[in-house]
C-alpha cells in the first residue's frame, strides 16, 4: 500500500475520532439534564400558611415566568443569529418575539407541556453545537452548497467563546427552570401560595453548579488539546 495513503487514512481515522469525541459531553449534558434536572421532588411538610410562605407572589411568579420565556427567545435568536451570520442585539424586540415569549409563557404554565419546552431548547444546543464542530473540524471540507467561505471564516473568528456563551446561557436556564419548577410545584400557583423551600429543597442548585463548571472546565481543555 502506497505509504502517503496510509498516512492520509491514519489522518483520517484521527480526526473522525476526534470529531466523534466532541460530543461526549454534550451527550452527556443533554441526558443528565433531562434525567436529573428536570422531574424536581421538594418537601412539602408545611401546610398553607401565611407565616411559613411568601407573600405577594405575583411578584415571584410573573419575573421568574417572564425572564425565563424571554432568555429561551433569545437564546433561540442568538444561536440562530450565529449560523445565519447576522447580527444580534439581547435588548431588541419585536412583534414576533413578543409572539414566541407568550408562547413560551403559555407551554412553562402548563404542566405537562414544561418538559416539552426544555426538551426543545436542549435538542437546540445539540444542533447549534454540531454546526459549530463540524465547522470548526471540518472547515475546508464543507461544501461551499451550504456555507461560503467568507461565512466560515467570520465563524471561526467570532465565535471563539461559542462553546463558553452556550454552556453559560444553559446554566442560567437550568436555574431557571429549577426556581420555577418550585413556584410551580404541585398546587402552587392555583392555590396562590409558595411555601418557604426548606435546605434539602436547594441541594440541586449545587448539582446544577457542579456540573456545569465541570463542562466548562471540561471544555476549556478540550480546546487547548
Amino acid at each position: 500500500m502506497n505509504i502517503s495513503l496510509l498516512i492520509d487514512k491514519q489522518i483520517s481515522a484521527y480526526n473522525t475520532l476526534y470529531y466523534l469525541s466532541g460530543y461526549i459531553f454534550p451527550l452527556i449534558l443533554f441526558l443528565y439534564s433531562l434525567t436529573n434536572l428536570t422531574h424536581y421532588q421538594f418537601n412539602s411538610i408545611y401546610k398553607k400558611d401565611s407565616k411559613k410562605g411568601f407573600q405577594y407572589i405575583f411578584y415571584i411568579i410573573f419575573p421568574i415566568l417572564i425572564i425565563f420565556s424571554i432568555l429561551i427567545t433569545k437564546y433561540y435568536l442568538f444561536l440562530f443569529s450565529k449560523i445565519i451570520n447576522a447580527p444580534f442585539n439581547f435588548l431588541e424586540f419585536n412583534k414576533f418575539q413578543f409572539i414566541i415569549i407568550l408562547i413560551f409563557s403559555v407551554l412553562l404554565l402548563i404542566k405537562k407541556t414544561k418538559k416539552i419546552v426544555k426538551i426543545l431548547y436542549l435538542i437546540y444546543y445539540l444542533i447549534n453545537f454540531t454546526i459549530y464542530w463540524t465547522i470548526n473540524t471540518y472547515p475546508f471540507n464543507i461544501p461551499n452548497t451550504f456555507y461560503n467561505d467568507n461565512y466560515i471564516n467570520n465563524y471561526l473568528t467570532s465565535n471563539s467563546n461559542f462553546n463558553y456563551i452556550n454552556i453559560i446561557i444553559l446554566f442560567i436556564l437550568e436555574i431557571l427552570f429549577f426556581l420555577w419548577s418550585y413556584v410551580s410545584h404541585k398546587n402552587n400557583i392555583s392555590d396562590w401560595y409558595i411555601p418557604i423551600p426548606q435546605k434539602s429543597s436547594l441541594y440541586p442548585l449545587v448539582n446544577i453548579l457542579i456540573f456545569y463548571f465541570g463542562l466548562i472546565v471540561y471544555f476549556y481543555i478540550f480546546k487547548n488539546l
